[in-house]
C-alpha cells in the first residue's frame, strides 16, 4: 500500500477534534535557514519569511515552485524538509511524510549525519502525530545512537527524546515513555516536553486506577488493589506537579509556550481528578481556571490571527461555560475564515451548534451546524464531518424528523466508515480520543433506526449498526488495530446464517438509557423487535440483584429474579419461538446483559437450557456450533497457591480426566508457565486448548489474565501466544477462571481472543466453581461431545439438564457458557 494513502487512512485528525489538546507537538526540526538561504535568496527566501509568519501555504507554494529548479542534493533535501514542516503545520500530515522521506534519500545519498538525523527526528514526529508510533521507534532509537556518537549534535538529543518518549506512551509503554521525557528536560527544560510528561503521569494514573478496580471487585488481592490505589494517587499528583512546573518554565520562555501550558493547565483542572483537588474548594478552582483564561486570551491577543491561534481559542472555549464560550468560538470562526483555516473554522462552528442544541434552540443549531459542514468539505476532514452530521441528525431527531435524522446518521456513518482509521487506529491518541465519541454515535443510530415502527430494512441496518458497535467495542478492548478487515465484511458475514441447515434463532440486544431493545432475527432472514419495559437502571439493577442471588448456593432466592427476567426478556418472543421451534438461540448481547445465563432463566415450570440449546456470540459471525475432531488436548493447570492466589485443589483430578478422556499433553504447575504454554501451543498441534486456572477478565486486555506458576498471562499475551500458532483450535476451555462480577466485557474476552486467533469456540465460566461439581462437569461435557459426538452447545446443554434433573443449585451448572466465533 502507497504509505501516502496509508498514513491519511490511520489519521489525517488531531487531539482538538475531540476538544482535547491530548498531543502538544514541538516544532519539526527546520533546515539551517542561514546555511540554507544563503544560497538562495529569492523565492527560498521569501517562502521562509511565510513559514516564519505562519503562513504555512504560502511557504509551500513558494517552496513547491522552488524545489524543480534545485540541483543541488543537500539544498533540495533542505527545501523538501522544510516542504514537509509546513504541510506538518496545516494538518497534512501524509504529504509531510512523504516530503520528508524525499528529504531523507537526498541525506542517506550525500551520507551527511547531521540532516539525516534532523529529518528523521522530524519523519518520527509526524509517524507519531498519525498514530504510527510503531514505525518511529526504530528510527528515533538509531537517530539517537547517531547524535551520542557526535556530540556536536547534541542540541537536538533533548528533541529526539521527547519525540521518542511521545511514541513509548502511544504504544502503551509508559514507564519508558516517563523515562525519556526526564532525560529529554534533563537536556533542555522545554515546557511542551514537561506537557507529556504530564499527560504521561496521568495516563499511568489511569492504568493503575483500572487495575485496582479489577483487583478489588475480584477480591483476589485486596492489599494489592490498596497499593495501586495509591500508586494511581501519586501519578495523579505527579500529573498535577509536572502541569504546574510547566506553567513556571513557559513563563521564562517564549509567548507560544506560555499560551500551551496556561491552555493545558485549564484543561488539566477541568477533568475531575479523584482526590487531587480535596484540599481545594470549587471557588478557590474556578477562580483559578477564571485567571488561567484570562491570562491565555490576553497572551493570544499578542499573537498574529493563524491556525494554532484559532485552535487555541477553540481548547479555551470548550472549557468554558456556553456563554463564556460562545463569543470566544465566533471569534474563532471569524479569524479561521479570514486566514482560510476551514478546518479550524469548521470546528468552531460545530462547537457552536452544539451549544444551541443543547440550548434547544434548534434553529440555531441547524444554521451554524451547516455552516459547519460546508467548511469542513472544503477542509476535506471527513473526521470533523462525521461528528456534524452526527449533530444535525441529533437536531432532526429532537425536533421529530425521523426521515432527515436517518439521512444524517448515514452521512455520518459513511464519513466514519471513509476514515477507516476510526475502527483501526489502534494505539494513537486519537483513538483514545475517538472511541469516546463512535459508540454513543452508533447506539444512537441503532435507537433511531429501532424507533417508532421500524421498517424490515430498518432491522437489517439496525444489526448492522451492532455488528459495528461490537467491533468498535473489541478495538477499545485489545487496544489493538488488527481488525483492519473486519468493517468491510461486517455486512457479509451478518448474512451467512441465511444458508445454515439448522434452524438459529438470533436475538440482538441493545441497551439505551431510557429502553432495551431485542431484535429477533428469524431463519427467514426477517425480523421483528421487542422493547423492554425497563430503563437502563432499573434493567442493571435487576440483573446485579439476579446475579448476587445465584451466586448463593445456599437458598433459592434466584427464583423470583430468574422468573422476573424471564418475563423480560424471553416472554415477548416465545410466539416467535413455538412458530419457529428452532434449533439454537443464538444471543448477542449488550452492556451488562452480557453477564447472564440464559440457561438459568426460568419460566413457570422449566430452564431456558432445558427447551434449546443455547450459544452466544459476538455479533461479527453467525453460524451452528461444530463437533470436535478426533484430536488430541493440550492441557495446563494449577493446582497450587500462587502469590496471592488461593489454591485449587481438584485442577489436577479435572485434568487427569480430561487427558484420559481425550488423550493429549499436560502440564501442571511447575510444568505450567508461559514459556511452556507459548511453545507448545506454537510447535505442537491440537484441537483442544483446555486450561484450568484462576483467571480474571476485566475490562481491558491489560487487566485481564490467566495464572501460571510464574507470571499473571494477561490477555494481550495471549492473544500474541494464540497469533503465533499455526493450530485450528476448535475449543478453548477456560476452567476454573472467573470473570469481574460487574464487567460488561466478559464474553469479549472469550469472544474476542477467539474471533483474533481463529479459535472456533470458547467454554468459559462467569464465575468460579472449585469442586467436584465443576470436574463431573467438564467431565460429562468432553464425553459428551469427544465420545457421543455431539454438537458442543447440545453437550454443554445434555450435562446442564442431568445437573438440573438432581436438583442442583444453577450456581453449580449456570456459570459456564459457550462463546462462538467463526
Amino acid at each position: 500500500m502507497n504509505l501516502k494513502n496509508y498514513c491519511f487512512q490511520v489519521a489525517c485528525l488531531t487531539g482538538l477534534i475531540m476538544g482535547s489538546s491530548e498531543i502538544y507537538n514541538s516544532a519539526p526540526v527546520l533546515a539551517e535557514t542561514q546555511t540554507f538561504y544563503q544560497k538562495n535568496t529569492s523565492s527560498l527566501s521569501i517562502a521562509n519569511e511565510y513559514y516564519q509568519q505562519g503562513k504555512y501555504s504560502s511557504a509551500i507554494a513558494e517552496l513547491e515552485k522552488s524545489i524543480p529548479e534545485l540541483s543541488d542534493d543537500l539544498l533540495r533535501g533542505e527545501a523538501y524538509n522544510n516542504l514537509a514542516a509546513a504541510y506538518f503545520q496545516i494538518g497534512n500530515t501524509p504529504v509531510a511524510i512523504d516530503n520528508w522521506n524525499q528529504a531523507l534519500d537526498l541525506f542517506e545519498k550525500i551520507q551527511s549525519a547531521e540532516h539525516i538525523t534532523k529529518a528523521t527526528i522530524s519523519l518520527s514526529q509526524a509517524y507519531v502525530n498519525v498514530g504510527l508510533s510503531s514505525l518511529a521507534i526504530p528510527r528515533l532509537t538509531r537517530a539517537i545512537a547517531l547524535i551520542e556518537e557526535r556530540p556536536q549534535l547534541g542540541y537536538v538529543l533533548a528533541i529526539a527524546r521527547g519525540v521518542l518518549a511521545k511514541a513509548y506512551s502511544q504504544t502503551g509503554q509508559l514507564e519508558k515513555a516517563v523515562s525519556q521525557y526526564q532525560l529529554s528536560l534533563n537536556l533542555n527544560k522545554d515546557p511542551l516536553v514537561m506537557i507529556n510528561l504530564s499527560l504521561a503521569y496521568k495516563a499511568l494514573a489511569i492504568q493503575n486506577q483500572n487495575l485496582a478496580v479489577a483487583a478489588r471487585e475480584t477480591a483476589f488481592n485486596l492489599s494489592e488493589a490498596s497499593n495501586l490505589e495509591k500508586i494511581a494517587q501519586k501519578n495523579y499528583r505527579l500529573a498535577f506537579e509536572s502541569a504546574q512546573k510547566a506553567l513556571k518554565l513557559a513563563d521564562e520562555q517564549g509567548l507560544i509556550s506560555q499560551i500551551d501550558a496556561r491552555v493545558y493547565f485549564l484543561e488539566f483542572l477541568n477533568e475531575k481528578i479523584p482526590n487531587l483537588n480535596a484540599s481545594n474548594s470549587n471557588s478557590d478552582l474556578d477562580a483559578q481556571k477564571s485567571q488561567l483564561t484570562l491570562d491565555a486570551l490576553a497572551l493570544l491577543d499578542k499573537v498574529p490571527n493563524s491556525s494554532f491561534k484559532a485552535k487555541r481559542l477553540i481548547q479555551i472555549a470548550i472549557v468554558l461555560s456556553d456563554a463564556q464560550a460562545l463569543p470566544i468560538l465566533n471569534r474563532a470562526s471569524i479569524m479561521a475564515d479570514k486566514i482560510s483555516d476551514r478546518r479550524s473554522q469548521s470546528i468552531a462552528l460545530r462547537e457552536i451548534g452544539q451549544i444551541y442544541l443543547q440550548q434547544k434552540k434548534y434553529n440555531q443549531a441547524e444554521d451554524f451546524t451547516l455552516k459547519g459542514i460546508i467548511a469542513a468539505e472544503v477542509a476535506l476532514a471527513s473526521d470533523n464531518l462525521f461528528l456534524l452530521f452526527w449533530q444535525i441528525g441529533k437536531i432532526h431527531a429532537a425536533k421529530g424528523e425521523k426521515t432527515d435524522a436517518m439521512k444524517s446518521y448515514n452521512s455520518a456513518l459513511w464519513n466514519l466508515q471513509s476514515n477507516r482509521d476510526h475502527f483501526t487506529v489502534g494505539k494513537s491518541n486519537l483513538f483514545f480520543q475517538l472511541r469516546k465519541k463512535v459508540n454513543p454515535f452508533l447506539r444512537e443510530y441503532a435507537g433511531l433506526l429501532l424507533s417508532g415502527e421500524p421498517t424490515q430494512k430498518e432491522l437489517q441496518k439496525a444489526i448492522e449498526t451492532i455488528s459495528l458497535l461490537k467491533i468498535s467495542e473489541l478495538q477499545i478492548f485489545f487496544n489493538d488495530p488488527c481488525f483492519e478487515n473486519i468493517v468491510e465484511v461486517v455486512t457479509a458475514q451478518v448474512k451467512i446464517s441465511s444458508s445454515l441447515a439448522s434452524k438459529e434463532l438470533e436475538i440482538y440486544s441493545l441497551i439505551l438509557d431510557k429502553r432495551t431493545y431485542l431484535i429477533v432475527k428469524k431463519p427467514d432472514n426477517s425480523f421483528q423487535v421487542y422493547t423492554v419495559a425497563l430503563d437502563s437502571q432499573k434493567l442493571s439493577k435487576e440483573i446485579l440483584l439476579f446475579l448476587k442471588n445465584l451466586k448463593n448456593r445456599s437458598h433459592q432466592n434466584y427464583v423470583f429474579s430468574s422468573q422476573s427476567l424471564y418475563k423480560l426478556l424471553i416472554a415477548p418472543l416465545e410466539r416467535d419461538l413455538k412458530e419457529i421451534d428452532p434449533d439454537f438461540l443464538v444471543f448477542v448481547h449488550d452492556g451488562i446483559l452480557r453477564n447472564i445465563p440464559m440457561e438459568v432463566l426460568l419460566d413457570d415450570r422449566k430452564f431456558l437450557v432445558e427447551k434449546y440449546p443455547i450459544i452466544y456470540q459476538t455479533g461479527l459471525n453467525l453460524t451452528e456450533t461444530s463437533k470436535i475432531k478426533n484430536r488430541e488436548a493440550l492441557i495446563f493447570g494449577l493446582s497450587e497457591k500462587v502469590r496471592n492466589f488461593s489454591a485449587l485443589p481438584f485442577v489436577r483430578q479435572e485434568v487427569a480426566l480430561v487427558e484420559k478422556i481425550i488423550g493429549g499433553k499436560t502440564f501442571v504447575d511447575r510444568d505450567f508457565t508461559g514459556t511452556q504454554l507459548a511453545r507448545n501451543i506454537e510447535k505442537e498441534e491440537y484441537s483442544v486448548l483446555h486450561i484450568a486456572t484462576h483467571g480474571v477478565f476485566g475490562g481491558s486486555a491489560e487487566n485481564s489474565f490467566l495464572l501460571a506458576i510464574d507470571e499473571k498471562i494477561n490477555l494481550k499475551q495471549f492473544n500474541n501466544i494464540l497469533l503465533n500458532s499455526s493450530n485450528n483450535i476448535q475449543l478453548l476451555t477456560l476452567s476454573a477462571c472467573s470473570t469481574l462480577p460487574t464487567s460488561e466485557q466478559a464474553t469479549l474476552g472469550f469472544g474476542g481472543v477467539a474471533l483474533r486467533n481463529g479459535v472456533k469456540n470458547v467454554l468459559g465460566t462467569l464465575w468460579a466453581i472449585n469442586d467436584e461439581k465443576a470436574i463431573d462437569f467438564i467431565k460429562d461435557f468432553y464425553e459428551k461431545a469427544y465420545t457421543e459426538k455431539l454438537s458442543l452447545a447440545e453437550a454443554k446443554r445434555q450435562v446442564q439438564i442431568e445437573f438440573i434433573s438432581q436438583d442442583l443449585h444453577p450456581f453449580f451448572w449456570g456459570s459456564n457458557i459457550l462463546v462462538t466465533s467463526y
